[in-house]
């Protein structure tokens, strides 16, 4: 039976804030609980869906500093309001911000125009995150990452993670569950060997795990020791599940049946023939 320590590991997605019924469906195709013949993904099946790389947001630099091409993060105060005309929704909904060094327009293309409004308030600050561009010498972000608050903002991780996506799962939307699935995540004891995790470097397997969904630097490497920890984890797990099997089919031993040699002797004799050097050979290898 599983350890109740382990349950929270295997409750339901949907258990978890935000997460409703089309958006559970959703997982369950991205997450391959359906191959596994589960109707529901569940939280375990989340934490080990990891990330396929990061973005840096930690780059702050103010308008005029930020180079062509670059992820940045700026703080800005947000000023007018340039919505396409009404006989042509093709052109871009553009707004107008700016910082103690220099301008800055925001585009939208297929905007609502609502939204943007709500979000970006003419006369307010908004931290802007997104990929610097310059178009007949002036800077712009085209449809920003992010377009956060002061508070929204503590809340954004610097090293933000990407993950495989699905239709109507954003990323946004994907990391958020993640975030609530590890405050699920409970502290296991121990299994591993003290003296081999410390020889590796490894941590524990809740670490092991925030620090894979929540690095605190850029990862230049696809597999970090985090990674080597759980595999090795989970090659352990299965050996020992083999290694159990086996002992189970193994318990009930054979019967031995030691011949005397009385019978091989005796058609050794009758042979018309000696055995020849190569033959004496493998039948002491057979013996």
């Amino acid at each position: 039976m599983r350890p109740d320590i382990l349950t929270p590991l295997f409750s339901s997605v949907k258990t978890l804030p935000g997460a409703g019924p089309k958006l559970v469906q959703r997982l369950a195709r991205l997450l391959g609980s359906q191959a596994a013949g589960r109707d529901e993904p569940n939280i375990a099946d989340l934490l080990f869906h990891f990330p396929v790389g990061f973005i840096d947001r930690r780059y702050r630099p103010r308008i005029h500093e930020a180079p062509d091409g670059a992820m940045v993060t700026l703080k800005v105060t947000v000023g007018e309001h340039r919505p396409p005309p009404p006989h042509n929704r093709r052109l871009p909904y553009r707004v107008h911000c700016f910082d103690e060094s220099g301008d800055l327009t925001l585009v939208f293309f297929h905007a609502h125009g609502r939204y943007i409004l709500s979000a970006l308030p003419p006369g307010e600050e908004r931290y802007i995150s997104g990929k610097m561009e310059h178009f007949n010498d002036q800077a712009q972000i085209v449809h920003p990452d992010h377009m956060l608050t002061a508070r929204e903002f503590a809340a954004l991780p610097p090293i933000e993670p990407v993950y495989r996506l699905t239709e109507g799962v954003s990323n946004k939307v994907l990391s958020k569950l993640v975030r609530a699935a590890l405050s699920h995540c409970p502290d296991l004891p121990e299994w591993q060997d003290r003296n081999w995790l410390d020889k590796q470097g490894w941590p524990a397997f809740k670490p092991a795990l925030e620090k894979i969904h929540r690095p605190d630097e850029a990862c230049e490497s696809p597999v970090l020791p985090e990674h080597q920890r759980l595999a090795y984890d989970e090659l352990l797990a299965s050996q020992l599940a083999l290694a159990m099997v086996r002992a189970h089919m193994q318990a009930k031993p054979g019967h031995a049946m030691k011949g005397s040699g009385q019978y091989r002797k005796a058609i050794l004799a009758r042979l018309p023939y000696s055995l020849t050097d190569s033959q004496n050979l493998v039948l002491g290898e057979i013996l």
